[in-house]
């Protein structure tokens, strides 16, 4: 079936609830090399782990001009050396709108950490990243209102809080990001809107 996608023009691929091997992501890997066009990908469910998310990474890195929107990489395994991997091949996706990384326990707030250069990148276009059911505490909260400080197209960023292990401190940088009041200058640049 792959090597039946090898010609096409694909916008969407879906691999999603298997267990794919090593060599079989790397088969998977191979074949979306030639489809920089895909503006979905859904691998949701695979076990990709830390190798499928290097190996993602690489692709999305060689890709010419990425036109993927949408990253569907919930329950898969990922852990903090998984997401660094990731997020430099995404640095290549001016066009990614969406990221689904819930349920992927390993991540803490170190792999939240390696995300502040892709969000506070000018050409980022996250909208959307959801993180649902991923225990990055306090210091991820902090290290994420850190990388959205500056950032002008995220619109949601779904956690589950009662699974987010946030306290006070965690939810103060929030609030700071949304609202910053230490000067004038400060609250004019927070105007973001809480929905």
């Amino acid at each position: 079936a792959l090597e039946q996608c090898r010609n096409n023009s694909l916008s969407r691929f879906e691999l999603e609830n298997n267990n794919v091997s090593a060599e079989g992501f790397a088969e998977v890997a191979a074949t979306l090399r030639t489809q920089s066009q895909l503006e979905e990908l859904h691998l949701g469910h695979s076990n990709i782990g830390r190798d499928g998310c290097v190996g993602l990474g690489n692709l999305l890195r060689r890709w010419q001009s990425s036109n993927l929107k949408c990253l569907s990489l919930f329950s898969n395994a990922i852990d903090d050396l998984g997401l660094q991997a990731l997020v430099e091949g995404m640095s290549n996706c001016s066009n990614l709108e969406k990221l689904f990384l819930s349920d992927n326990r390993s991540i803490t707030a170190a792999g939240l950490r390696s995300m502040s250069p892709l969000l506070q990148s000018e050409s980022c276009s996250l909208q959307r990243i959801a993180l649902e059911n991923i225990n990055f505490g306090d210091d991820g909260a902090i290290s994420l209102a850190d990388g959205l400080r500056v950032n002008k197209s995220m619109r949601t960023l779904n956690f589950a809080p009662m699974q987010s292990g946030i306290s006070h401190v965690g939810w103060a940088a929030f609030s700071k990001l949304l609202c910053d009041t230490s000067s004038i200058n400060s609250t004019y640049l927070s105007n973001h809107t809480l929905v």
